[in-house]
């Protein structure tokens, strides 16, 4: 599996690819996000479908996209939605999603765990399509 981190200085994008051998591996890629110009990380296991984490420090966002069907699904904290918004830097880009998209660091950790170890949606969250 391979991690590719994404910085983002103006209008210039810089990756850094590393090979992801461990969760720890993994884990480590998610803390490199700082929220501000590095918010990006795609985890990609060769088989179409690959995990995007995004935003930094206390707010994330991860979403899994198949790049053979187009189909994506987004992670959502399990209840109800209060109907907020929240704006995160998400691949060097200020964007406004749901609260409940917001996922805290432990979160985030549980959900790159599970596709570490070949599962591509964690029950920790709810997934919604996209």
């Amino acid at each position: 599996m391979q991690a590719f981190i994404e910085t983002f200085d103006g209008t210039t994008v810089e990756t850094d690819a590393r090979e992801i051998g461990s969760e720890s591996d993994a884990q480590a890629a998610v803390d490199a996000l700082d929220g501000r110009m590095v918010t990006s990380a795609s985890f990609e296991r060769g088989e179409g479908a690959v995990l995007l984490v995004s935003g930094g420090p206390g707010a994330y966002l991860a979403s899994l996209w198949n790049d053979e069907t187009g189909e994506g699904v987004s992670a959502e904290e399990p209840g109800d939605s209060d109907g907020r918004e929240v704006e995160v830097i998400s691949a060097g880009q200020s964007v406004v999603v749901p609260a409940r998209r917001i996922l805290s660091r432990a979160r985030v950790g549980e959900v790159v765990a599970s596709y570490v170890a070949g599962q591509d949606r964690s029950t920790a969250v709810e997934w919604a399509e996209d």
